[in-house]
């Protein structure tokens, strides 16, 4: 893995885009060296830069189209369709290119569909050289990446089987296993490159035991992504202990759960579970469990950036991000707030936070 402007980004993916806006920057060159028999060529930029910006241009829109995500690399129907997208996108480019605005051009050409047509062209050609090597590169093992994913207690049985149909549409091969990570995760030492855990850590008693185990099974190197819930969040302070605490008496009148259900969005099954816990009494501990994944929830912690960084003490280059502000839980909010807005509150106060960190 390498970490890129902030993200840590697979190696053979990096790889693999400079490999391609090397090939793209040398058709170009060559394509335009072509093109110069005519004597009435000009490039903006000089015929050596202007196939470099233009390839970085094309590889900067591949990334933004998708075209080096997982789905596209494996699944041929999203790589048509995304290429096809691209190839669009690079047919305008070269097109707009030629236009004139005002005493300016960026290439002036004699038989301007001649270039029009170049760069699809070489695109295409490059693209699928350079993807069918790849495929058959990824295919012999060298560039396989071990992935471990820890899936959540009652629901692990559910999950390795949606797991398998998932691996399957995509033609990956993985090793689906049930197990506690809490005693002893089945794999040797020094196993995997990369774990990923969404959402499960925090239902732990013991979450110190996972992250052993955890730093166990990751290879020197290796990276980790995990998810907990943020204590540093608009859903921790303002909802569950502010508001939910005033208003959970509203819920004694035996038709408010059915009522607030229809107003609120909340699941109705939720609400009734609240009722009844009214009749105990409850810890902190308890009180935040149950209003995080619903009063059945038997354990549920939460994590402020000193905490998290505690846990993950061992590891290094752990650095933490803050995301997801759910507006469902906002109905009124939801109706007038744009998106960017909801975006920018979950990166500063959001539900989720997620650590990222990788093993010396």
């Amino acid at each position: 893995m390498l970490r890129i402007f902030g993200h840590f980004v697979p190696a053979a993916t990096v790889a693999l885009g400079v490999a391609e806006a090397f090939f793209i920057a040398a058709a170009l060159y060559f394509g335009i060296a072509v093109l110069s028999a005519d004597p009435v060529v000009e490039i903006a930029g000089g015929r050596l830069l202007f196939p470099l910006l233009f390839a970085l241009g094309i590889v900067a829109m591949m990334h933004s189209g998708g075209l080096y995500n997982v789905d596209a690399l494996v699944d041929a129907r999203q790589t048509f369709f995304r290429g096809g997208l691209i190839l669009t996108l690079i047919l305008l480019l070269a097109t707009a290119a030629t236009m004139q605005f005002g005493a300016y051009r960026l290439v002036n050409v004699t038989y301007r569909w001649r270039w029009i047509a170049l760069p699809p062209s070489l695109w295409l050609l490059c693209v699928m050289i350079t993807r069918t090597i790849f495929s058959r590169v990824s295919r012999t093992g060298i560039l396989r990446r071990r992935v471990l994913i820890l899936g959540q207690g009652t629901r692990a049985v559910q999950l390795r089987e949606l797991a398998k149909e998932r691996f399957g549409l995509f033609g990956i091969p993985g090793k689906f296993e049930v197990a506690n990570a809490e005693e002893r995760l089945p794999f040797p030492d020094a196993t995997f490159d990369h774990v990923y855990s969404f959402g499960v850590i925090h239902h732990s008693p013991v979450p110190e035991r996972i992250i052993c185990e955890i730093r166990r099974v990751l290879r020197k190197g290796g990276t980790f992504t995990v998810m907990l819930y943020n204590r540093s969040s608009i859903n921790y302070y303002l909802e569950i202990m502010f508001l939910r605490k005033i208003f959970r008496w509203c819920l004694l009148p035996k038709f408010m759960p059915g009522l607030l259900a229809a107003i609120s969005g909340f699941d109705r099954w939720k609400l009734e579970g609240h009722r009844e816990m009214l009749k105990k009494k409850i810890s902190k501990e308890q009180w935040i469990s149950m209003n995080t994944d619903g009063p059945f929830c038997p354990l549920a912690r939460v994590y402020d950036h000193r905490e998290a960084a505690a846990l993950f003490g061992d590891f290094d280059s752990v650095r933490q991000e803050v995301w997801e502000f759910n507006v469902d839980h906002w109905p009124f909010i939801r109706r007038v707030m744009p998106d960017s807005v909801v975006r920018w509150i979950g990166r500063r106060w959001g539900w989720h936070r997620i650590i990222y960190g990788k093993k010396l």
